[in-house]
């Protein structure tokens, strides 16, 4: 019959012969694209229920996203850190020299740092020390890199320490003399 294609289907139907390659690639390409959305989706999910202050950078340490406890710890906004250098961020109060070292050296060898205590005068919120954490994650789908940056704030807990420390010396002196 005239104007079948070869699997005796209409040509303008676009499901036999090349027309149905083609179909195929599509569907699967839209699949795809949907399902990165939803994974991007999810993830943007998690980084935005944890508590602690978080970073997600690129490679190249440019700022894609924080949680809202970033801002909200460091008094800063999403226009003034996504997007932007870690170091340029918050008029330049992340250009911390241990956090150089942790990003620029320790990362690009490892995939990862646990607990790396820093200490730091912030200009917005004053004297700060909190354990550092990265992972570097490889994701797949477009073949880079990133970075998770958590930021937990312990000076409360270090103040507690040392007030700590410093009744029990009163205390031993006081009964030793």
């Amino acid at each position: 019959m005239a104007g079948l294609d070869r699997n005796g289907w209409p040509p303008w139907i676009g499901i036999g012969g090349r027309n149905a390659s083609e179909y195929a690639k599509n569907t699967e390409r839209k699949r795809t694209e949907e399902t990165l959305v939803e994974a991007q989706k999810h993830f943007e999910s998690i980084v935005e229920t944890i508590r602690e202050p978080l970073l997600v950078l690129t490679a190249d340490l440019n700022v894609i996203s924080a949680n809202h406890s970033f801002y909200q710890t460091f008094k800063v906004t999403s226009e003034e850190t996504e997007g932007w250098f870690i170091y340029s961020i918050g008029n330049h109060q992340w250009d911390i020299p241990a956090l150089r070292t942790l990003l620029e050296e320790i990362i690009p060898k490892n995939s990862h740092f646990n607990d790396f205590e820093v200490d730091h005068e912030f200009p917005t919120i004053g004297p700060k020390k909190m354990l550092l954490n990265a992972r570097r994650i490889y994701h797949e789908s477009t073949g880079t890199d990133m970075i998770l940056l958590a930021i937990e704030d312990i000076t409360q807990r270090r103040q507690a320490e040392e007030a700590l420390k410093t009744s029990e010396t009163r205390y031993r002196y006081r009964t030793n003399n």
